[in-house]
């Protein structure tokens, strides 16, 4: 039996992305409706029935992992497979709280919602846990990615992309301010034009403006390398 903790926008987010499995359980506490269930083909777990589970997706935030495991830790068995997903957490941080398990980190690049959009997904699983790496690439459809590496680097990966996106959007967003420009304008113009340039430029997809103006950017770095020799 496989169980999700968190009902999230990052369960759900894996959910879209995984084929219909009719033994896929979740757990949270908050109410949820029959349809929110129907709609990602799963089953609410009770706790009492924890011990048939075999793998565990630990869809929580950091926070959340102190008081699941103490309310609810003594519940599974010690041959279960816990998923560690909190991105900032290690192994080492979650392992007082799961004692006798087996704690695998699994951690995603990118943020949920975009996930959806993009129909894909990455996970990150470290070296010494290849059999279980297999398994999740097996367990999830192809539009999720499950490759080997530290999940050290996916927290630095992901602060790195954030600071960076959110200092680009209030950076800009700022400057559009200060022209002038239409609220709906500019947040338009940060949630389409943004994504879609930076998306093209990745598949090496631009259409002619964007090419122009990137070979502008590139003779611009040129010069400041020249400057700094």
């Amino acid at each position: 039996m496989i169980l999700f903790v968190g009902f999230g926008r990052l369960t759900k987010s894996l959910l879209s992305l995984k084929e219909n499995e009719a033994n896929i359980h979740v757990f949270h506490k908050k109410v949820r409706t029959k349809d929110d269930y129907e709609q990602f083909n799963v089953k609410f777990l009770q706790p009492t029935e924890f011990s048939e589970v075999t793998h565990v997706f630990l869809s929580l935030p950091a926070t959340a992992y102190p008081n699941f495991f103490t309310e609810y830790g003594s519940y599974f068995q010690k041959e279960t497979i816990f998923f560690h997903m909190a991105t900032g957490l290690l192994k080492a941080d979650v392992e007082p709280y799961i004692k006798g398990c087996k704690i695998v980190p699994c951690k995603c690049i990118g943020q949920a919602d975009q996930m959806v959009v993009d129909q894909k997904a990455m996970l990150i699983v470290p070296k010494p846990f290849e059999e279980e790496r297999k398994w999740l690439q097996s367990f999830f459809s192809k539009g999720i990615s499950v490759l080997e590496g530290k999940e050290e680097d996916v927290l630095l990966i992901n602060q790195l992309a954030t600071k960076k996106a959110l200092d680009l959007a209030v950076s800009l967003k700022t400057e559009l301010q200060n022209k002038g420009f239409d609220e709906k304008w500019i947040d338009h113009s940060l949630e389409v034009t943004v994504r879609g340039v930076i998306k093209s430029y990745c598949h090496k997809q631009l259409g002619g403006f964007g090419r122009k103006l990137l070979e502008e950017i590139e003779k611009q770095n040129e010069v400041s390398l020249d400057e700094n020799r």
